[in-house]
């Protein structure tokens, strides 16, 4: 029996999965201690988490027929090829129906005629060796009734990608490196990917194959692999207005990962310098654990940190800075909110000329607070001013650095510091 071969990571779920499985394969043992086959299997989660996948990686294991149903037609329509696709179940016994992004055409159980098709079709093959398998980004305005057991009796959620499956799949990419030109580490590929979603993961690193081979280059390079990670986004990478402007944005992201690496050493994974045409400008990638008070504050003292080194180098800051800045209110609006600093802000009972006061008093809390994060922040800067400088200097020369390039320059100051 085939295990999942094209399914990385999850192996709980398919572990439960093969028991099921197991079931159509080996029926007779669990027809005769009265086992059945369960009524029917949800997968849900965050998008391109590989929900779709795992489901026909499964119906595959079980070595019988499938039926994908998928909204493609009008409300009409679809019910009709609803039960068109549940009634070739039962001729195609044992059989599974896959029915893809449910939650896109069923959702209020008062409106949603689709939602009575499905629920009855479901019911009317009970006992008919019919397993369906549904997928769904979300299920909370799923109806309850649908999803209770004796329809869906398991229900498995993919909401975290488990630890180790990116590194897996970029093995599996690179065919274990082989691929990769000798000037690459494979750390650092694995660290630029740790917390991408696997269908990310594999269309920068397919992008990387198509540009390797159209340039005819025997392995993927470092720029391949640099471009190809920062087009994820859509983004179109652009050359720098001025030489000046580059400095700038250095100092800037040099400031956010001497930060960054201060608060949570060899988070860092990539930082890049560079212009983009629609104003992103620089960019320092990583996954620190930040949680509750500390964590907020952390995330704070990040975020000024490109502002604290522009204003420690030059004596100004940029414009580059005022996403930072908005950040920062938004997150000591949200602190405040909740009393993270002692200052209670419910406003019932209380007059227009209180809520106004409450407003000030609040908003007093916040600039307070932000000072006094920046000052922490631009000391700690300074007094580890050597990395902040050696990291902006080798942006400007290289444009990117991945994390063994992050290291290197790090492991030259063994005695840094932190204000925090």
């Amino acid at each position: 029996m085939s295990s999942f071969e094209k399914v990385i990571g999850y192996d709980d779920i398919k572990e439960e999965l093969l028991k099921v499985a197991d079931m159509f394969n080996n029926p007779d043992g669990y027809k005769e201690i009265g086992a059945y086959i369960p009524r029917g299997i949800i997968i849900h989660g965050e998008p391109v988490m590989g929900k779709t996948l795992l489901a026909n990686e499964f119906a595959d294991v079980c070595k019988c027929n499938k039926l994908i149903l998928r909204k493609n037609r009008n409300a009409n329509d679809f019910i009709n090829e609803i039960k068109r696709v549940f009634d070739e179940a039962k001729t195609k016994k044992p059989c599974i129906v896959i029915l893809d992004d449910m939650d896109k055409f069923v959702s209020d159980e008062d409106s949603n005629e689709e939602f009575y098709a499905i629920q009855a079709c479901i019911d009317e093959v009970v006992d008919e060796d019919v397993l369906v398998v549904a997928t769904a980004n979300d299920t909370r305005n799923m109806p309850r009734s649908l999803l209770r057991p004796g329809r869906f009796d398991f229900d498995f959620e993919l909401s975290v990608l488990p630890k180790g499956v990116s590194e897996q799949i970029v093995k599996k990419q690179l065919k274990d490196g082989d691929l990769l030109d000798s000037h690459i580490k494979m750390v650092d590929v694995e660290r630029m990917f740790s917390s991408l979603r696997p269908s990310t993961i594999i269309t920068v690193l397919n992008n990387c194959k198509i540009c390797m081979h159209y340039y005819k280059s025997e392995k993927i390079i470092r720029a391949m692999l640099i471009d190809a990670f920062l087009k994820k986004d859509g983004l179109c990478y652009d050359t720098y207005g001025t030489e000046e402007y580059k400095v700038n944005v250095a100092y800037h992201e040099a400031g956010h990962l001497v930060i960054r690496e201060l608060i949570e050493p060899n988070s860092v994974s990539f930082a890049a310098v560079r212009i983009t045409d629609n104003g992103l400008s620089g960019i320092v990638y990583g996954s620190p654990s930040y949680d509750h008070y500390l964590g907020s504050r952390n995330r704070i003292c990040e975020s000024l940190a490109g502002m604290a080194a522009e204003e420690q180098k030059f004596g100004y800051i940029t414009e580059g800075s005022l996403d930072d800045i908005t950040d920062v209110n938004c997150t000591l609006e949200s602190d405040v909110s909740i009393g993270q600093y002692g200052l209670e802000i419910s406003s019932a009972g209380l007059f227009h000329d209180h809520l106004k006061e409450l407003a000030c008093r609040e908003q007093q809390q916040i600039e307070t607070e932000k000072k006094r994060l920046y000052a922490l922040t631009k000391k700690t800067l300074i007094d580890n001013w050597d990395f902040v400088e050696e990291v902006a200097m080798k942006l400007m020369e290289v444009d990117a650095l991945l994390y063994s390039d992050i290291q290197e320059i790090r492991k030259k100051y063994p005695n840094l510091g932190i204000s925090m």
